[in-house]
């Protein structure tokens, strides 16, 4: 199962460094992607940056009340959970 996550990320970390639209939602979506690979891997610290970079993205393109948006935050949300910093999710 860890070689699947590491393949994973591998992946991912490849599109991420083709993709050419930086900053569209199609970035975050592989952002959040990543950020929740690394985070089965126990990168807290790594998957944190990421995900709050996918959140800054939707944010940007889509807008605050959009659906990736708060799917991304709720992510966001489980990760700072996850590390012991669940105040700072609410």
């Amino acid at each position: 199962e860890m070689e699947d996550v590491a393949g994973a990320v591998g992946c991912f970390r490849k599109a991420l460094a083709m993709d050419r639209r930086v900053g569209e939602p199609e970035t975050a979506a592989t952002l959040n992607n990543l950020a929740s690979a690394v985070m089965s891997q126990r990168k807290a610290r790594e998957a944190l940056e990421l995900q709050r970079r996918s959140v800054a993205i939707l944010r940007g393109s889509l807008g605050p009340g959009h659906v990736r948006t708060a799917l991304a935050e709720s992510n966001l949300a489980d990760i700072l959970s996850a590390v012991g910093r669940g105040v700072e999710a609410r």
